[in-house]
């Protein structure tokens, strides 16, 4: 079995990026400062600004991204392992029981900053948008290769994404489970359904 490293013996850059994404969970874009960021990856305040020159706004895009790529290749895999409609109600479960294990306090790394952060900082609104964008795309190309048009897989996963964030936001809110329980469900059965057939070229305009 892989040797899990502690929190302290991991290089103080990964330590920081590793802090930032807890934090943002739990506390958004506005809510995270250098301080409680410093302390909690056991890092000297200078080291934040050695490792990112550009301040909060780096280290949190970093994290950001870091999220994202990370989720992106876990849905790669997710996808390849099953159905797009199994491993879209196997994310919501999934998250609904992490969310119960954190006692509700962190939500999605990306969605919880992207919300404070997309009038407060370009560069934050960016990354978001940027690890958003590879997580749709995931689930588009898994939906195109189960048979959907190119058009309607990328409508499917912007709304799968959509409600995901949007399920996972009220499970905080009303503590609760089963808004993302409830959504996962829905979403599983509309992903299971047939692709509609792809229209054939009329007559006229194979002549």
């Amino acid at each position: 079995m892989w040797r899990v490293a502690r929190t302290e013996e991991r290089p103080t850059k990964e330590r920081i990026v590793r802090a930032a994404r807890r934090l943002l969970s739990a506390h958004g874009y506005e809510g995270t400062g250098l301080k409680e960021l410093s302390e909690t990856a056991r890092a000297p305040y200078g080291s934040i600004y050695f490792h990112f020159p550009g301040g909060k706004d780096e280290v949190i895009a970093t994290a950001v991204r870091d999220a994202g790529r990370e989720r992106a290749a876990a849905f790669a895999v997710e996808l390849s392992e099953a159905s797009p409609a199994h491993a879209i109600d196997a994310l919501f479960r999934r998250t609904a029981q992490a969310l119960e294990d954190a006692d509700y306090a962190r939500g999605c790394v990306v969605g919880t900053p992207s919300l404070d952060a997309s009038t407060s900082s370009e560069i934050v609104r960016a990354a978001c948008d940027e690890a958003f964008a590879s997580w749709i795309d995931a689930i588009a190309a898994s939906l195109r290769e189960h048979g959907s048009t190119r058009a309607r897989a990328r409508e499917l996963a912007s709304t799968v994404m959509a409600t995901f964030e949007g399920a996972l936001m009220l499970a905080r809110s009303q503590r609760s489970p089963e808004p993302l329980l409830a959504a996962g469900k829905v979403m599983r059965q509309v992903l299971e359904e047939p692709p509609a057939p792809r229209p054939r070229p009329s007559r006229a305009a194979a002549r």
